[in-house]
C-alpha cells in the first residue's frame, strides 16, 4: 500500500494498492511516482517498476524488471530524461554471481531500453551529465555507465567509495572507509580529492557545494 499526504494537511490524500507485493524504492517528480516493487515468481524475487500518475494517484504502467531486482538495497533515480533503478541481485543459486545490475527505463515509452550488469553489491545511484554513476564500496571504485548501457569510465576513489552525488557537472564521492571526498568532473574525468580525517558520507550536492556528513572516530585505514 502507498499513501500520498498532503502536507499542508498532514492528512492521506489518496492511497494506491500493489497487492502482494514489497516496495524497495520510491522517487518522484511533478507529473509522476515511481516505485521499485518486488513480487514472487514461482519462488524467485522479480522486480516491477510502478509508475503512478500525479494527477490523477492511478497507477499509469508497470514494468517489468526481471530479477535482477531482488529488494535487496535496491534504489531508483530520475534525470537527464531517464529513470535509472539499481537491482542486486542476491540470488541463492549457487551457480549465480552476485553483483548489480543498472537499468535505465525511458518514460517516454515505460520501457527498459538497456541493463548494465556492474561488478560488486552496489548500493547508491546518482544521474547527471548524461549519464548514471554509481559506486563500488568493496573496491573503491566509481562507475559512469551511458543511456545504452556501457560502462565508459571507472576511477578508483578510496576505500568504502559509497555515497555519490551530482551538481553542475560534478560528481562528488564519499570514501567513508578511507575518510575522503574525491571530486570528479563530469565531463573531462579529472579528479581530486580531499581527505577528512574521519569517515564520511554525502548527503545532497547543490551548485558548486556538498552535503557532507563526518563521523566521529578513526577512518577504517587509521584503524589498521
Amino acid at each position: 500500500l502507498l499513501e500520498r499526504i498532503d502536507p499542508a494537511t498532514n492528512t492521506v490524500v489518496a492511497r494506491v494498492e500493489l497487492p502482494d507485493r514489497s516496495i524497495s524504492a520510491i522517487t518522484a517528480d511533478a507529473t509522476a511516482v515511481w516505485v521499485v516493487t518486488v513480487g514472487d515468481d514461482g519462488g524467485q524475487p522479480t522486480g516491477i517498476l510502478v509508475r503512478i500518475d500525479a494527477t490523477t494517484n492511478e497507477i499509469a504502467a508497470e514494468i517489468p524488471l526481471g530479477p535482477q531486482v531482488a529488494g535487496y538495497d535496491d534504489s531508483v533515480m530520475l534525470g537527464d530524461g531517464s529513470v535509472w533503478v539499481l537491482g542486486v541481485r542476491w540470488f541463492e543459486e549457487e551457480d549465480v554471481e552476485y553483483g548489480s545490475d543498472l537499468i535505465r527505463i525511458d518514460p517516454a515509452t515505460n520501457t527498459v531500453t538497456s541493463v548494465a550488469a556492474v561488478p560488486g553489491l552496489l548500493s547508491s545511484i546518482a544521474v547527471g551529465g548524461g549519464f548514471a554513476w554509481t559506486a563500488n564500496e568493496t573496491t573503491g571504485s566509481v562507475y559512469k555507465v551511458d543511456h545504452s548501457g556501457t560502462i565508459v569510465a571507472t576511477y578508483r576513489t578510496g576505500e568504502g567509495a559509497h555515497d555519490v552525488s551530482y551538481a553542475a557537472g560534478t560528481m562528488w564521492v564519499a570514501n567513508q572507509d578511507a575518510g575522503t571526498l574525491t571530486v570528479i568532473d563530469a565531463d573531462a574525468g579529472a579528479q581530486r580529492g580531499h581527505s577528512c580525517g574521519h569517515p564520511v558520507g554525502t548527503r545532497a550536492a547543490f551548485g558548486p557545494y556538498v552535503l557532507v556528513v563526518r563521523a566521529e572516530g578513526l577512518t577504517y585505514e587509521d584503524r589498521i
